[in-house]
């Protein structure tokens, strides 16, 4: 949990400061999406049915252009809200599967140069 809260402050601190400079501040685009999700699962041969509640944020920043970069960096976090169902990693083979574990990633990370108004490599 340390470990996440680490990693996304200094994600939204570099995004911050690349705002705060005088050649990004022509274009920061914080970016943020959330979802909560929920799945029941009743299969035969399982003696519970599998209940998942599980809630995905995504957190980064768009910045850019600086000399014809744009930066794009993006956190993905699913935690289990009701963990009674089996992701295959959490352990709970009482359970018919949900594939939907608890992860902490990197979703994105991307350095785009644009040299050209018609040229662009990402």
């Amino acid at each position: 949990m340390r470990t996440d809260l680490l990693t996304g402050t200094a994600v939204l601190a570099l995004g911050c400061a690349m705002a705060g400079s005088a050649q990004a501040s022509d274009t920061f685009k914080p970016l943020w999406e959330s979802n909560l999700r929920t799945e029941n699962v009743d299969q035969q041969g399982f003696a519970a049915a599998a209940n998942a509640v599980t809630w995905r944020n995504r957190v980064g920043f768009q910045a850019g252009p600086v000399k014809n970069l744009t930066f794009v960096v993006e956190l993905e976090k699913t935690t289990a809200i009701v963990d009674n169902y089996n992701s295959q990693l959490n352990g709970h083979t009482q359970y018919p599967g949900v594939p939907d574990p608890e992860v902490t990633e990197l979703n994105r990370a991307q350095i785009a140069w644009a040299p050209t108004a018609s040229t662009r490599l990402d």
